[in-house]
């Protein structure tokens, strides 16, 4: 909970008004001046904000470990793959409208189906592999949705950097499906920034902006988390993150450790209220707990939280309609 002006309180859209346009008196925002009903009812509502923070934090720093060691350690095979399928794709008899290459991530799964068909099992897996990290970070996405919902409800919305910071928490999920559209053609897709491309092949550079584009729907996805928490005054990271850690893998939870620290500006006075209306100071909610050692060796870009400045594509435009291919019923 932030400030008086990002406390929890009654949603914009409804500010000061009853159901019959009466003046509502204001919500206190003070923890130690609430009621014990009121207080036992923002309680009920933080514990709901820490359980959806706790979920989806675990999952974007599993997504994004994943991501990681794709693009570090299997980025060769997958331009290869992907050069693969390009050439089964102008060999097959295709309908006028089809082009003769991987022109989504749609086309993308059909095409390793066929490279399969084909027998080339480990190119068919490559391309399979980036479609998956497309299709968990978009469904995280949809999830994120939701917990958006849950606190616009509650979040105290005054001035306008506050609904500047709403609008652009709103952009941030929406970037997220523009990303990860089934339908789209990145292949032509812009860098938000001039990167020196050396370090590349001259194949992947090819086929770079279909990973690229899963990298920028992860980093819309971390920065969600960013204005979330300093919008609600929720930390990203847990005070005991001890259940979080037998949920993950020594590795992916290093990689939430490492992503909690670019990400997470902590607010003294906000963590204070939410540790009053949880009835504990933060001081007892932290527990000791080891640091976990991985089973391998990561190379450090591996454990690299996704920032500003690393390779994004810039958000696309004119989207087609995102639809999954409907099964075929059997006669």
């Amino acid at each position: 909970m932030k400030d008086a002006k990002k406390s929890p309180g009654p949603s914009a859209a409804g500010k000061g008004k009853g159901k019959e346009g009466e003046k509502k008196e204001p919500r206190e925002k003070d923890p130690e001046k609430m009621t014990p009903k009121e207080r036992q009812r923002m309680a009920k509502t933080v514990r709901q904000w820490r359980v959806a923070v706790d979920f989806l934090f675990r999952h974007l720093a599993v997504i994004t470990f994943r991501f990681n060691v794709f693009f570090v350690r299997q980025l060769t095979d997958f331009a290869k793959a992907m050069d693969a399928g390009d050439e089964l794709r102008s060999q097959q008899k295709r309908k006028k409208s089809d082009k003769p290459r991987i022109t989504s991530i749609k086309t993308m799964v059909e095409t390793a189906d066929d490279l399969e068909a084909a027998g080339k099992t480990d190119e068919a897996e490559r391309l399979r592999q980036l479609a998956d990290l497309s299709g968990r970070i978009r469904t995280w996405g949809l999830m994120a949705n939701d917990y958006h919902k849950l606190i616009t409800g509650v979040i105290e919305v005054e001035t306008e950097e506050d609904e500047d910071n709403m609008d652009r928490m709103t952009s941030f999920i929406n970037g997220i499906q523009s990303y990860t559209n089934r339908n789209y053609d990145f292949s032509h897709s812009k860098f938000v920034h001039k990167i020196d491309l050396s370090e590349f092949t001259e194949m992947e550079k090819v086929y770079l902006n279909w990973p690229v584009a899963v990298r920028s729907a992860l980093f819309s996805a971390s920065q969600y988390m960013k204005m979330a928490s300093e919008m609600t005054g929720m930390t990203i990271l847990d005070e005991n993150p001890t259940p979080m850690l037998t949920e993950m893998q020594a590795a992916e939870f290093l990689m939430a450790l490492n992503l909690d620290d670019a990400l997470n500006e902590r607010n003294t006075q906000d963590e204070q209220q939410m540790a009053l209306l949880l009835g504990s100071s933060a001081a007892d909610k932290k527990k000791t707990w080891r640091r976990p050692v991985p089973a391998e060796d990561y190379e450090p870009e591996i454990m690299q939280p996704i920032g500003l400045r690393s390779l994004l594509l810039q958000l696309p435009k004119d989207l087609p309609e995102d639809s999954k291919t409907k099964k075929k019923k059997k006669k």
